[in-house]
């Protein structure tokens, strides 16, 4: 597969994006996390990885082809082990979602889209970025507040994809997301877990 910038020059601002994906891939090689092969450094900037056939978890919940239990069970087992290789490196995904979670043909995760990541310096360091930078629904609380992100940022996000996984609803379906702000912030609210939702 490859993911091809559109820019014919890439910025100093885009350029950084640019090597900052390419690092995070060359950096994890596990089950879980996208398969880096190359990339140009010139005109089309690109970056090439494995192909996973059957597109994200948010096709197959939302469009394509209903998940059963037990591939849900494995599809957030093979999340939770891919972040978890991430976190050991110090990387945080940043964007954690169920548009950036691929399937292969055995219904197996595969952790893709490194363009909003971070490498931090030391373990549990917090990064400041511009605020509401990512996607509305899977933000963590302090990203809308005040633009820090950390690994804790990552599993709030997490939290949300189990939930998706669970219901296979979209998390805060029609809210727009001014009003999302002040509810997950303010308001401190959260989808609500359904009541046959199992315990174990």
């Amino acid at each position: 597969a490859i993911k091809e910038s559109k820019h014919q020059q890439l910025d100093e601002c885009q350029l950084v994006l640019f090597c900052q994906e390419i690092q995070v891939l060359s950096i994890c090689h596990y089950p879980f996390l996208l398969s880096f092969i190359g990339f140009t450094n010139c005109f089309p900037y690109s970056i090439v990885t494995k192909h996973i056939t059957k597109g994200s978890i948010w096709n197959a919940l939302h469009h394509d082809d209903p998940l059963s239990g037990d591939n849900k069970n494995k599809i957030a087992i093979g999340i939770a082990a891919g972040m978890a290789e991430l976190h050991r490196h110090n990387i945080i995904h940043g964007d954690l979602k169920s548009l950036n979670v691929l399937l292969d043909d055995d219904y197996m995760p595969v952790i893709c889209d490194f363009g909003m990541s971070k490498i931090l310096e030391f373990e549990n360091e917090t990064i400041a970025l511009a605020k509401n930078v990512g996607t509305p629904a899977w933000m963590a609380p302090e990203l809308f507040s005040n633009g820090e992100i950390s690994n804790k940022s990552d599993v709030y996000s997490f939290g949300i994809l189990l939930w998706e996984l669970e219901t296979s609803n979209i998390p805060f379906k029609g809210v727009k997301p001014d009003q999302l702000s002040d509810m997950v912030v303010n308001k401190q609210e959260r989808p609500l877990i359904p009541s046959n939702s199992p315990v174990e």
